[in-house]
């Protein structure tokens, strides 16, 4: 079932991008605006949703959902901007999610910063306990980068994040990430190469599920037309759990999570915009209860206001 979607959703991307690239001539693009509104809709499809270990049933759901988000530049002909975001997403029987963003960024040259906090309530977590359940999350964000030449930039990444579990609360947890990125942008606007590593570590205040982590991630971005963009990652997420209780069922476990996510987005005119995400991981472990593989596809029509 979900290669016949991927594929079907595949097929809707490519046509509507046929008659976009058969245009010859190209209407000038608009000018920068200081407020930006987009308004975002969401059809969505989770494979083995509740993430069932490698033997069990799994089970598929579809989700719809919708975004608002805005930006305004604190000064014209400044790269500086406020943002803010807001999601809600309706599951068929897990219930909705909904989600606010605010941040500052800039994008100048030859440096750049995007500083932003997330509110999640009701979030679908399997982070902690091998369950998939609903969590409230706090989620701080921060990226600083430079450019060393014209082609390569260095970037700083942080972030911090708190779960809390209404039902679960030995589940409450605190986890943050430290690391740095090289991009190259020497090919062009085309075609651009990232790759990182992250560290970080998860206190719960379960201390059977404590761990440490290192992640190494690839990003390709390319843009093989003027209207199209397209992002292709590569993450390995190793992590290793740091109970010390000969008891712990957790002594001694290791996982290692890749995923793989492609990203499409395909505008049309001033103020329309397709998108496709899909995305799939591969989860394995020292306990046969983390072995499983999920899979998302996501279609989305952006309104441009």
């Amino acid at each position: 079932m979900m290669r016949h979607m991927v594929g079907w959703l595949v097929l809707v991307l490519v046509g509507a991008a046929a008659p976009a690239a058969a245009q010859k001539a190209r209407k000038p693009q608009p000018a920068p605006r200081p407020f930006e509104a987009r308004l975002k809709f969401n059809a969505m499809f989770f494979d083995n949703f509740f993430q069932a270990a490698e033997g069990s049933p799994e089970e598929g759901v579809e989700a719809g959902g919708v975004e608002a988000h805005l930006a305004r530049k604190l000064k014209p002909k400044r790269p500086l901007e406020v943002f803010g975001h807001a999601d809600y997403v309706a599951y068929r029987g897990f219930g909705p999610s909904a989600g606010v963003t605010a941040g500052l960024r800039s994008e100048g040259k030859p440096q750049g910063f995007e500083l932003s906090a997330q509110y999640l309530k009701g979030r679908p977590s399997r982070e902690v306990g091998d369950v998939l359940d609903r969590a409230d999350a706090l989620v701080l964000g921060g990226e600083y980068s430079y450019r060393i030449t014209d082609d390569v930039q260095l970037s700083g990444l942080a972030d911090y994040r708190k779960e809390h579990y209404d039902l679960s609360p030995l589940r409450e947890y605190d986890a943050y990430n430290l690391g740095g990125a090289v991009r190259y942008r020497g090919f062009g606007r085309g075609f651009s190469p990232e790759v990182g590593l992250r560290w970080g570590k998860r206190d719960v205040l379960d201390d059977n599920e404590d761990l440490s982590q290192r992640e190494l991630f690839v990003r390709l971005r390319w843009t093989p037309m003027r209207d199209a963009y397209l992002t292709l990652r590569y993450r390995r997420r190793s992590r290793a759990y740091s109970t010390a209780d000969v008891r712990a069922s957790n002594l001694g476990r290791e996982d290692t999570r890749t995923q793989w996510t492609l990203g499409a987005d395909l505008r049309r005119g001033e103020r329309l915009t397709w998108s496709l995400y899909y995305a799939r991981e591969d989860s394995d472990s020292t306990r046969p209860s983390g072995v499983f593989q999920t899979q998302l596809v996501v279609l989305g029509l952006t309104l441009r206001l």
